[in-house]
């Protein structure tokens, strides 16, 4: 039995980073005589930030942590204490990815134990989907230079970097498919809350704060509001009632299963958020992707990827142009091709046969 360690950002109140490292691990532990384990790291001086301090917040945010805590044990296998450095050689594989593990601005810069600094010179490292999330100008050179030489195999989620790194560090990267496309949807449907009720249709907003981008997803969503006359159910934490020409509440302060209810039940998504279109996609949601310049690479390339350009709202859009039309049968097909370039760099970096 091969045994694989995962390092990747699954302790954060991030939807997204979440369910990517549910997705790597669920994957690798289908392949025969593979048994695949989130290394339960955290850096250290981490701390969950609230949205804000008032007391009620901070209660809600509390809950949020549990249920966030309560998938990651039930359906992520983490029981093990918390580490703040992974050292040794304990796995078979160690594998980073995916999310921003390799954005060297995270965490104040100090971010290196995502290249495994620590390991035994043996160890075998990899990478899958390994995120820069940054412009290559504020890439660390150093760092890069310093370790991935050291990795048997690499993958990128962003392939604008492959170019560059293959020359910087002279190593040979592969662009494959973030791990929350790897599965199909079913099974995130089987995950999604069956609790949760809906009086009416709304429209799903999925926004993280952009500085200066306000108005634009609040006059978008609106006339999306007015032309369907749906309620927005949102993200925005403590938006003031007439912001939306429908208030449909909150959902920030939902657990991974809420979060994917309401992705799977919108009758339009509107989002900025790398994942959040992910989902949109994979529920065959109808929606609309807002690309901002933190989140350009990434999102770029997944549009680029699934060939849904015409989605991306980077300009004014008239009220009458606003629809629910998307192929989803040619997304489906762009899905199916990567992902399985994507299995096959995974087994061939686990050394799986056939």
């Amino acid at each position: 039995m091969k045994k694989v360690g995962i390092l990747t950002f699954h302790f954060v109140n991030n939807y997204g980073a979440v369910l990517q490292a549910y997705a790597l691990r669920k994957v690798i532990n289908q392949f025969p005589d593979c048994k695949a384990e989130i290394i339960n790291y955290v850096p250290k001086g981490y701390r969950c930030i609230p949205f804000d301090e008032r007391e009620e917040s901070l209660h809600l945010l509390e809950g949020k942590r549990n249920k966030m805590e309560n998938f990651l044990t039930r359906e992520c296998g983490i029981c093990t204490p918390m580490l703040s450095e992974v050292s040794g050689n304990e796995y078979d594989y160690y594998c980073v990815g995916s999310d921003q593990v390799w954005n060297t601005d995270m965490f104040g810069g100090q971010n290196e134990e995502y290249f495994f600094p620590h390991l035994d010179d043996d160890a075998v490292r990899i990478s899958y989907a390994a995120s820069i999330g940054t412009e290559a100008d504020r890439i660390n050179e150093t760092i890069f230079c310093k370790y991935l030489p050291k990795f048997q195999a690499i993958s990128l989620r962003e392939y604008n970097y492959i170019p560059y790194l293959n020359v910087l560090c002279n190593v040979k990267c592969e662009a494959v498919l973030d791990p929350t496309l790897l599965l199909d949807s079913s099974v995130y449907e089987n995950l999604a809350d069956k609790n949760i009720r809906m009086r009416e249709p709304y429209i799903l907003l999925l926004w993280y704060n952009m500085p200066g981008e306000s108005t634009r997803y609040v006059e978008f969503v609106n006339k999306l509001s007015r032309k369907y006359d749906l309620p927005v159910v949102h993200s925005i934490i403590n938006a003031p009632r007439y912001m939306f020409y429908k208030d449909g509440g909150c959902m920030m302060y939902e657990g991974i299963e809420g979060f994917l209810w309401y992705i799977k039940n919108a009758e339009f998504v509107v989002t900025n958020s790398f994942h959040g279109s992910i989902f949109a996609v994979q529920f065959q949601r109808p929606f609309y992707i807002f690309i901002s310049k933190l989140r350009k690479s990434r999102l770029d390339c997944l549009v680029n990827t699934l060939g849904i350009k015409d989605r991306v709202v980077d300009r004014y859009i008239d009220f009458q142009e606003i629809n629910k039309k998307i192929d989803f049968s040619s997304i489906r097909e762009k899905i199916v091709g990567n992902r399985e370039k994507s299995f096959q760099f995974l087994k061939k970096a686990l050394e799986i046969e056939g």
